[in-house]
């Protein structure tokens, strides 16, 4: 037999996840991680004692969550159109574009996202002119999120400054000095995943590591970040 294969629960910080363990003919043990609800994949020589299966586990486990984790934290690439009557997002609510030839400018109004630019009919000016609303309201609301998440950190717990910018495969970051970085594009959400992601990165001011003391933290700050967290899942960051 070539191909072996057993399912087992892994376990980190109170939170579950299915593993295969796939036994195959090859010649090192190996971590896979895939988008999605798909159980995460070991593979293994054929002949590799369970003993060193075990050992090789426990040394990837926190690593095995983190790469979930921010593999979770990608959106997924939904195609997006920039029509008349196509849907977007602000603040977790679901407008119409209404499109309309003039200077650039975009506004919300009687429910609907009203969107000037020197050619409704080009996709890419219609969405170059709501990236730059997205980029417009993002700071404010964002610092206004800041000052009501920081309420649950000690007062020396803030960043030294806080960016927004466009990203493609972040919703938020820090650096070691405390530079925090919002993606633009996260104004689209709901506030309460608006605060999860500032409460995260809150978080790697005081831990920079995805660690179990990272997670405690987070757990009390926001605990119910996991719901939380899933909203962020289903808008694509394009």
């Amino acid at each position: 037999m070539s191909k072996q294969s057993y399912r087992r629960t892994l376990s980190f910080h109170n939170r579950q996840i299915d593993l295969d363990i796939i036994r195959q003919r090859r010649k090192s043990l190996a971590i896979h991680v895939f988008p999605g609800n798909k159980p995460v994949a070991l593979r293994v020589p054929l002949k590799c004692s369970w003993l060193e299966i075990d050992a090789f586990l426990t040394a990837r486990t926190e690593w095995t969550f983190k790469a979930l984790e921010e593999l979770a934290s990608e959106p997924r690439e939904l195609e997006i159109e920039y029509t008349q009557d196509s849907t977007h997002f602000y603040l977790g609510e679901i407008y119409p574009l209404s499109l309309s030839e003039g200077k650039g400018r975009v506004r919300i109004e009687d429910g609907k996202l009203l969107v000037r630019c020197l050619d409704p009919c080009d996709p890419l000016r219609v969405r170059t002119q709501l990236d730059r609303f997205y980029r417009k309201q993002s700071l404010p609301v964002f610092c206004r999120q800041l000052a009501v998440c920081t309420q649950t950190f000690p007062a020396q717990v803030k960043p030294s400054v806080l960016r927004v910018r466009k990203m493609r495969s972040r919703w938020g970051s820090c650096s070691h000095d405390g530079e925090m970085c919002l993606n633009t594009l996260l104004v689209r959400h709901d506030i309460k995943a608006i605060n999860f992601v500032i409460t995260h990165e809150l978080c790697h001011l005081v831990h920079f590591y995805h660690s179990r003391a990272f997670y405690r933290l987070l757990d009390q700050a926001m605990p119910a970040w996991r719901e939380a967290e899933k909203l962020l899942r289903p808008l694509a960051l394009t």
